[in-house]
């Protein structure tokens, strides 16, 4: 799985993909050819730097050890509050549950 970097890119996902909502982030994701892509965005009202790099830093970690995605897609990972005081299984299983939702599992 690759990582999702381009701002046009993410911001097509924004603008023709669906979106699957949890109580600790929001997925979004769009089809497309090629491996899948994924990006962790975390808004500025969560925080300062180092707060919303942590934040980051822990979904990526539990993106890169979850179940494993279908080929095909671009996917941005829309971190909410909540998911800063989360424990890790909590972020596995949200993220787990948020992807079988969209059907994203392999």
């Amino acid at each position: 799985m690759e990582r999702l970097r381009r701002r046009a890119d993410v911001d097509l996902v924004f603008k023709r993909g669906r979106s699957c909502a949890t109580a600790l982030a929001v997925l979004r994701y769009v089809g497309r050819r090629g491996p899948t892509r994924v990006a962790v965005a975390v808004g500025k009202r969560l925080g300062g730097a180092v707060r919303r790099n942590r934040l980051r830093r822990r979904w990526r970690e539990v993106i890169r050890l979850g179940p494993p995605l279908r080929q095909g897609f671009d996917v941005v990972l829309v971190a909410r509050a909540a998911g800063e005081c989360a424990s890790p299984d909590q972020l596995r299983a949200v993220w787990a549950q948020a992807v079988t939702r969209a059907g994203l599992a392999r």
